[in-house]
């Protein structure tokens, strides 16, 4: 091996390095486990960012390894017989591949088409696999590609950027997602099919669903409470972790963060955020083992959240053992998911003084054991096993008693689910149930506790005409406490011609109160206003259709029109009915009528093996009983993504764009993002982008965060 002695000595000192590192992983993780089980304690409580820095020079250093290694064995021929080459294979509208070849040997090359892909497997609408294209209801699904070249690092993130789905706030910052006009408290929120425990004011917080062991991401839009029951007046958004791959591998991503200030104020330390994920995935034989840990740091935030939180730390964890004999007709899976989230806020005076402070601390832990036999001729039974829990404790105190509230909030979700599908020559036959058992405590309810009893059955039929057409109906009955619903559901899916398909789906939906609306008795002595609970309320009920006519030329280009059209009775309205002394007192009510009626428009389209761009224009009218707008209604919105790819300098553009006009405030806004991916040697990421470029920011309605730019570091492939 023609290596010189200056040669041999970068080697030894990466090896020292790589050795190095194994004690510092072990440092690394003696913080978060302490940081796990002590938690915060008076001052900053974390893991410091020089950690990460080490961390990241180390993973360069096994990275210059790996190539040295490469180069050394590549030129020793008693190392290979002959030279082999490493050459990277791309194209803008499929997945990157590393191929392996012999020098002047003529090479073949074989790449997955991902850009305009037909053949997704979705599971959500039919709760069973079918291929999208195949899907009678209209849906969508957002790609493990799509996903890594996002720079998203939750569900949030992730939604934002999605065509579809409008940019709302709600007052504490986060993102308010929504579907066909109509806010998140209808769209029903599923991690592999299993609802997310743990809803703030009534929604699920995705900014608490990390995608560190996402898959892809399923959207069903229309009515879905003939298979999911309440909660699925809107659409279904369901979380998939990945599978175990056929290969050992091991992810890692390191990332920081830098946010622009609001109010261009210097003397405020500059907001930013840190990022570590590991995960590794591996298969023994019959079984499929992975796990991810995930952690994120956000500093300095008090100046961009509407709360005033100075110091957010999250922790995500996700564990999962497969057993896939591969002979024999059974398969069992278990899971594990836990989140933890601390935060610590302030609330100063002009002078510095500070008035108040307060602390939250969030944890979710979620353990599945699923179970499938699959019979012989197209028999099979599906059925699991779900504990849930879901703890948030948020505690105040200040200068006097006025600001002092504390309160612990708790949902236990125990729930057992199964099916049974057959398919018997030209259908495919559903039944099903679920026994869902939710437990809540919380000392801002009347009487603290509260136990709902669920249960849900479900039948449902295709009927499939060779590749003419498809016909499903659906039925389902959910015993809610002493409400008795059935909901029913058709669809029809249509092949028009070799490029054209026309969708039909109608369907009736439901959503009880939730325990929120009914029970809650809360008094904010601070910002003065008092919220009260209605025993009273009726379920919601819906009668939703839709109609999409899509076209493809199975090349380059698809377009999609929905129009839809929901009427709801009894919907359930927040406003404020009276005052006691000098707080305002809100409580909530059914109003009699509302209509949700709108028109969405999708394009994706490749222009050349290196461009390509999607775009979509919705039009949205949501209005009370009187022809009244509803507040917090998105008339108009846009979306726009542009995609290039330099294959010479193995370099990825995406640029974003997103309008919105809002009807509450008689306003509207653009964001900008620009987003970089540079491949280097092979098998490391480094992406670098730039979110809402302009900067844009209102401190009122949101969003609450301007500017942000992240340099990443990641071995995804």
């Amino acid at each position: 091996m023609n290596l010189s002695f200056f040669d041999w000595l970068i080697v030894l000192f990466l090896l020292v390095g790589m050795f190095y590192s194994v004690h510092i992983s072990k440092e690394l993780m003696k913080s978060v486990t302490d940081f796990l089980s002590a938690g915060r304690t008076a001052g900053r409580y974390g893991l410091n960012f020089s950690s990460f820095a080490v961390a990241n020079a180390l993973f360069f250093s096994i990275i210059l390894a790996y190539h040295l290694l490469v180069v050394c064995m590549s030129s020793c021929p008693k190392c290979v017989l002959t030279s082999s080459i490493e050459a990277p294979a791309s194209h803008i509208a499929y997945n990157s591949k590393i191929i392996k070849t012999i020098s002047g040997q003529n090479v073949n090359i074989t790449l997955k088409k991902i850009f305009l892909k037909f053949d997704d497997i979705i599971v959500t609408s039919m709760k069973c696999d079918y291929q999208l294209s195949d899907i009678s209801i209209y849906s969508e699904v957002i790609s493990n590609n799509d996903i890594n070249e996002s720079g998203s690092i939750s569900v949030s993130d992730l939604l934002k950027q999605h065509s579809g789905i409008s940019k709302k706030y709600n007052s504490h910052g986060s993102f308010d997602y929504n579907l066909l006009g109509l806010d998140s408290k209808y769209i029903l929120i599923l991690k592999n099919g299993k609802p997310i425990p743990g809803k703030f004011q009534d929604r699920i917080d995705l900014d608490q669903i990390m995608l560190s062991n996402v898959d892809r991401v399923e959207i069903i839009k229309g009515p879905g409470s003939s298979l999911y029951g309440s909660d699925a007046m809107g659409g279904v958004i369901n979380i998939i972790t990945h599978a175990i791959p056929t290969e050992t591998q091991i992810n890692l991503r390191i990332r920081k963060s830098i946010f622009d200030r609001v109010d261009d104020n210097k003397k405020l330390p500059q907001s930013t955020g840190n990022l570590i994920s590991f995960g590794i995935f591996k298969r023994l034989n019959d079984f499929h083992l992975g796990s991810n840990v995930l952690f994120q740091e956000l500093l300095n935030q008090a100046e961009i959240t509407p709360l005033g939180k100075d110091e957010i730390s999250k922790i995500n964890f996700d564990g999962e053992v497969y057993w896939k004999p591969s002979k024999g007709i059974n398969q069992l899976g278990f899971l594990f998911d836990n989140f933890n989230q601390q935060d610590e806020g302030r609330q100063l005076l002009s002078t510095g003084i500070q008035l108040s402070s307060n602390n939250t601390n969030i944890n979710r832990t979620t353990l599945t054991i699923n179970h499938l036999i699959n019979f012989p001729n197209g028999l099979n039974f599906n059925h699991s096993l779900s504990k849930a829990f879901y703890e948030r404790i948020y505690n105040q105190t200040g200068v006097d008693q006025t600001f002092y509230m504390y309160n612990k909030a708790r949902e236990i979700i125990l729930d057992y689910d199964g099916s049974i599908q057959y398919t018997h020559k030209r259908n495919s036959f559903l039944l099903g149930f679920d026994i869902i058992e939710p437990t809540f405590s919380n000392q801002r309810l009347v009487d603290t506790s509260h136990v709902i009893n669920k249960r849900g059955f479900f039948i449902q039929n295709e009927y499939s005409k060779e590749d003419n057409y498809k016909i499903v109906f659906g039925l389902r009955n959910d015993q809610y406490q002493d409400l008795n619903q059935i909901s029913p559901r058709a669809a029809f899916l249509y092949q028009l011609g070799p490029k054209y398909k026309m969708r039909l789906n109608i369907g009736k939906g439901f959503r009880a109160p939730s325990i929120l609306e009914t029970f809650i008795d809360f008094h904010n002595i601070d910002q003065d206003y008092m919220v009260q609970g209605n025993s009273n309320l009726r379920p919601e009920k819906s009668l939703g259709s839709s109609m999409n006519i899509e076209f493809s030329n199975k090349n380059n280009i698809r377009i999609n029109g929905l129009l839809y059209y929901n009427s709801f009775i009894d919907k359930i309205f927040s406003d404020s009915v009276n005052t006691i002394g000098s707080s305002t007192v809100f409580s909530y009510k059914n109003i009699s009528n509302a209509t949700y009626r709108g028109i969405e428009f999708f394009v994706d389209y490749i222009h050349s093996n290196a461009y390509s761009g999607k775009f979509n224009i919705n039009l949205r009218e949501n209005i009370d009983g009187l022809g009244d707008m509803l507040p917090n209604t998105i008339p108009f919105s846009t979306n726009t993504e542009l995609n290039m790819l330099f294959n010479l300098l193995k370099l990825k553009i995406r640029f974003s764009h997103s309008f919105n006009q809002r009807n509450q405030t008689n306003s509207s806004f653009n964001l900008f993002d620009l987003l970089f991916q540079k491949k280097v040697y092979n098998i490391l990421n480094v992406n670098f982008g730039v979110k809402n470029l302009g900067n844009y920011v209102n401190k009122v309605v949101g969003p609450f965060k301007g500017r942000s730019i992240y340099v990443e570091i990641s071995n995804q492939r």
